[in-house]
């Protein structure tokens, strides 16, 4: 079954990457900022944080600047989130259709990777302006480890199936 939000012009697709890909390098200069000690992939660490204890140290490695960025890239992220998703969608779809075997089903991982990723953005939240108490350094966790799981599925889904499609071409 196909995805169905997805571009089906190359002008269309063009498009949306270049600006998938503007989007995601803003992200990853508001990121910049939130790199410590503590949090050595900044934005990401607290992602992937799993204890009140460690989300407690990201923290309070963070001064008020940097917890004002890590609020700005939670934001941006809503719109990171949709843009990701119809791109790579997009790009599966484009290998289903010629017929490479690959396509339909990473794209709906994908669909499911960006709904993961709103509720891990709640979590984050909810301990950036509260406290980060359990259940959610848990919850954002694991949203944040099965998103990131999807992600790579799907991504490494293009890759093979790409290079099957080329490969069928070729012979």
């Amino acid at each position: 079954m196909t995805f169905p939000l997805v571009v089906r012009s190359r002008r269309a697709f063009a498009a949306l990457l270049g600006i998938t890909s503007l989007v995601f390098i803003v992200m990853s200069v508001t990121n910049q900022p939130l790199q410590t000690p503590a949090a050595p992939q900044g934005i990401v660490s607290f992602q992937l944080v799993h204890t009140p204890a460690a989300a407690a140290a990201i923290l309070a490695s963070w001064d008020a600047r940097a917890k004002m960025y890590a609020g700005f890239n939670l934001g941006f992220d809503y719109l990171f989130m949709p843009l990701y998703m119809i791109t790579l969608a997009s790009a599966c779809e484009w290998l289903a259709r010629k017929r490479s075997r690959f396509g339909h089903w990473p794209a709906w991982g994908v669909g499911a990777a960006a709904l993961l990723d709103a509720l891990e953005n709640i979590g984050q939240w909810h301990m950036l302006t509260n406290a980060p108490l359990t259940p959610w350094p848990q919850l954002t966790a694991l949203a944040a480890v099965t998103k990131f799981g999807l992600l790579g599925v799907s991504l490494s889904a293009l890759l093979i199936g790409g290079a099957y499609a080329a490969w069928r071409k070729n012979r």
